[in-house]
């Protein structure tokens, strides 16, 4: 189990790292938690590391070890199907 939660979240740090980002902005890391400034290139830089959140849990019902999504935070369904546990990025939703 702890290997799959590993590559789980080494999947979303791999997702996060392709998304552009605009230049000069602050953006939440890949945990959800620190913080990352955006290159000119729109790829992230360097990040605080001196915050350590555990991945959030809440109650539900869902398929015991599969993944999904919850907004914009990637989840993973625990193993009696009961709780998930999810990443924290905060989610900005674009106007239309």
């Amino acid at each position: 189990m702890k290997t799959a939660l590993l590559l789980f979240f080494a999947l979303v740090f791999i997702a996060f790292e392709t998304e552009a980002c605009r230049p000069g902005a602050l953006t939440v890391a890949p945990d959800g938690c620190n913080m990352c400034t955006c290159l000119s290139n729109g790829k992230l830089g360097r990040c605080t590391h001196d915050l350590i959140c555990p991945p959030r849990m809440f109650k539900l019902e869902c398929e015991p070890g599969k993944p999904f999504k919850n907004d914009c935070n990637d989840c993973i369904c625990s193993e009696d199907g009961l709780t998930a546990k999810c990443t924290r990025k905060l989610c900005i939703h674009k106007k239309p």
